[in-house]
């Protein structure tokens, strides 16, 4: 398996340490979210590990936000909405320009399959 293979190279660089095992399994996730395919984009976020929030603050709340995502697509509302709201409190932190010019969004408007009655005046 190619993530074996790319855990047991001693002789690469430095950066490529970056493409872990946790981390491609948080890139799957993001895959399998984007194919609406919710159990598999939840069970490859199992496989990727926890990261601090002080030191990745857009991962950690990129990554909430693929997760939340994943409960909604899923109709686990609660857990959808608990990571969701997660996910903004983190990335109003971040300041980097994928998270200003909102990339953490993009998937969210296709979720519900009921339109949004607007409220009486």
């Amino acid at each position: 398996m190619i993530l074996g293979w790319a855990r047991d190279r001693a002789d690469e660089p430095g950066w490529i340490d970056f493409y872990n095992h946790a981390r491609l399994s948080a890139d799957a996730a993001e895959v399998y979210r984007d194919l609406k395919n919710p159990k598999a984009a939840l069970a490859w976020n199992r496989q990727a590990t926890a990261m601090p929030t002080g030191v990745f603050t857009q991962s950690v709340g990129m990554r909430l936000a693929i997760v939340a995502t994943s409960h909604l697509q899923a109709r686990d509302l609660d857990n959808g909405l608990e990571l969701g709201n997660g996910s903004v409190g983190i990335l109003t932190r971040a300041q980097s320009a994928q998270v200003v010019g909102g990339r953490s969004g993009t998937t969210l408007s296709g979720v519900g399959e009921e339109p949004v009655e607007e409220p009486c005046s």
